[in-house]
């Protein structure tokens, strides 16, 4: 009786089964020549495998790498190569998961899920699509009514982060190769986003955050502000408003204008920053 001779597609599938979980069907297909066995050609292929995915993971979380140490994220990273196969065919991605499945191995622990994801959003900011940097000159002219209701596109990849740890001097220190100190429970929002070619994150007062989280959203800058800075007087608010404004130009947060920025009259205080009239 002839042995039916599996399709190209059929022998890839089997050798994919075979490297992601160890499946040995594709054993009878492979032909036995001098030298090594088939069993250990194919774990070459087993273990190779593994070892790329284990470097993409020390490439994409350098600083959560040294803040674990070799054997300890070896080991973390084994497992979750494991139960986390490749979902993208760009290795870029590769990880995205990662700050989340440590924050649930280690719930007492999560000053490496906080790092972890530092770096993830770092990258993503890295890797974001180049975009405009609105100026000065671009909204000079702007009418008061204009102001009221534009909204501001940020720079593409910018996200603000809400950390449990306090992060900033960990990174730091990792920065520079020196030992960290214990890393303390403080529980802040840091914005990450690119300026030119570089990713930057800063730590924020909740109110600046609630600022931007409004943007992100679509929000407008009047309701924006509004809304952040609902607990100030006027005179405070608008103050406060033109500092970010001109804070978020140097650094190149803003991308461009939404000339209809969407309003929550639902929610919205009954007045704004003055500094629009």
């Amino acid at each position: 009786m002839n042995k039916t001779v599996p399709s190209l597609d059929q022998l890839q599938s089997a050798l994919g089964v075979y490297i992601l979980h160890g499946q040995t069907e594709i054993v009878s297909h492979i032909a036995a020549q001098g030298g090594l066995g088939v069993q250990d050609r194919l774990n070459i292929y087993h273990t190779a495998y593994r070892l790329r995915l284990l470097e993409v993971l020390q490439d994409h979380f350098a600083k959560t790498h040294a803040y674990m140490g070799d054997d300890f994220f070896e080991s973390e990273a084994r497992a979750y190569i494991e139960s986390h196969p490749p979902a993208e065919d760009n290795l870029r991605y590769y990880g995205q998961s990662w700050p989340q499945w440590l924050s649930k191995r280690y719930p007492q622990d999560t000053d490496m899920a906080d790092l972890s994801r530092l770096e993830w959003a770092l990258r993503s900011a890295f890797d974001a699509a180049d975009a405009p940097v609105l100026a000065f000159a671009d909204v000079a002219d702007l009418t008061p009514a204009e102001w009221d209701q534009l909204g501001f596109e940020l720079a593409p990849g910018t996200d603000v982060l809400t950390f449990s740890h306090d992060i900033i001097p960990l990174w730091m220190a990792l920065s520079q190769d020196t030992a960290p100190a214990p890393v303390s429970a403080l529980v802040h929002d840091v914005m990450v986003w690119r300026q030119g070619w570089q990713p930057h994150f800063r730590s924020l007062a909740s109110e600046e955050a609630h600022a931007i989280r409004c943007l992100l959203s679509g929000q407008s800058f009047s309701f924006a502000c509004a809304q952040a800075l609902a607990a100030l007087n006027e005179a405070d608010a608008t103050a406060m408003a033109s500092k970010w404004l001109q804070l978020w130009m140097s650094e190149q947060l803003l991308a461009g204008i939404i000339s209809n920025g969407i309003l929550n009259t639902d929610s919205s205080p009954t007045s704004t920053p003055s500094f629009f009239d």
